[in-house]
């Protein structure tokens, strides 16, 4: 650009004076670089004089840049009020893709809309003007709150993802589906239940949200929760009906979720207090203890063995220590791979059986020294005397 212009007068410019220049030697106004074209630098960079410049030289406000995003959903990520306002001002079609209108259901290149930018960047005002454009917030006039945008993502799950109480009201009050589910995610309540956010997760389900509605990764809410530990959020979803022994799409259940990921042992406690089965069999067989022997929890497989009256038989009241899962992996097993000395030593305690060979022909040995577990070897040896 300095090629243009004397050094001394270009520095001497400011931004907005810079594009004058460029536009009075004629510069291709709808050039694009490799990702953005002038107009959505512009908007995602919040400079309203710029845009304000380029759209009174006949800049086309549908134009979709290099990086496939439009000027309209530039803006509402950038967040700037005054300039989505400007944009929608040059449109008398809020729906209609032409070169005077900008339309706020648009998808970009990124699959991303309007309001559902809107509703990641949490600008409520915007979120607002949006959907004030039209009378009919589901129809034809005006931008839809459940529109599902490219990348299966609908606003209201946008929103609830961001933890913003107020964009999710308003959104549920102009009429959003809280049982909408994404094309490849969550629903609303699964991404509030993720997020941790306990007065959105009220709300919801006070607007009607299935506590037990699978999400499209096979997620439930309860599961969302126990994942991150929300012990709140795990009681307010029991308490409004959540079933604690539900097995989700893909074969994983609540227990996992606590087991496997970070041993949330109060979230645990509560689940058996609640009526979960010790020795429910997920998609992929494994049992609760076979997961809490996998993270090395010692107080979860303890917990789980004193809530069994007998430890060998498997049936609603005890949890069998010699269960083999799909991958021919006990409890034991799991244990000696993990290397945890003491969670072994209490399963052999409870008569977990030394000598057993898992389904696919894994010795307990043979897994401990894969690992490297000197310890767990050598008391493997000594019990098997």
């Amino acid at each position: 650009s300095r090629l243009l212009v004397k050094e001394e007068k270009y520095d001497s410019l400011n931004n907005s004076q810079k594009v004058q220049y460029f536009i009075s030697k004629s510069v291709d106004r709808k050039s694009c670089d490799s990702i953005h074209s002038p107009l959505t630098a512009a908007c995602k960079g919040g400079n309203e004089k710029i845009v304000q410049l380029l759209l009174d030289k006949g800049k086309d406000v549908n134009q979709v840049d290099g990086g496939g995003s439009t000027p309209l959903t530039a803006a509402c990520k950038g967040g700037n009020e005054k300039i989505v306002q400007l944009l929608l001002d040059k449109g008398s079609d809020v729906n209609q893709v032409d070169d005077k209108g900008s339309d706020v259901n648009q998808v970009d290149g990124r699959e991303c809309t309007p309001l559902t930018a809107a509703c990641i960047r949490g600008n409520e005002k915007i979120v607002q003007l949006l959907i004030d454009k039209g009378s009919d917030v589901n129809q034809d006039k005006g931008s839809d709150v459940n529109q599902v945008d490219g990348m299966g993502c609908i606003p209201l799950t946008a929103a609830c993802r961001e933890g913003n109480e107020k964009i999710v009201q308003l959104l549920i009050d102009k009429g959003s589906d809280v049982k909408q589910v994404e094309t490849y995610g969550y629903t609303p309540l699964t991404a509030a239940c993720r997020e941790g956010n306990e007065k959105t997760v009220q709300l919801l389900i006070d607007k009607g949200s299935d506590v037990n509605q699978v999400d499209g990764i096979g997620c439930t809410p309860l599961t969302a929760a126990c994942i991150r530990g929300y012990e709140k959020i795990v009681q307010l979803l029991i308490d409004k009906g959540s079933d604690v022994n539900q097995v989700e799409t893909y074969g994983k259940f609540t227990f996992d979720s606590c087991l496997v990921v970070k041993g949330h042992e109060k979230i645990v406690q509560l689940l058996i207090d609640k009526g979960s089965d010790v020795n429910q069999v997920n998609g992929r067989r494994c049992t609760p203890l076979t997961a809490a022997c996998e993270s090395g929890n010692e107080k979860i497989v303890q917990l789980l063995i004193d809530k069994g009256s007998n430890v060998n038989q498997v049936d609603d009241k005890g949890s069998d220590v010699n269960q083999v899962d799909r991958w021919g992996c006990s409890p034991l097993t799991a244990a000696c791979k993990r290397g945890n000395e003491k969670i072994v030593q209490l399963l052999i305690d409870k008569g977990s059986d030394v000598n057993q060979v898992g389904s696919r022909g894994v010795h307990l040995m043979t897994a401990a020294c894969e690992r490297g577990h000197e310890k767990i070897v050598q008391l493997l040896i000594d019990k098997a005397k």
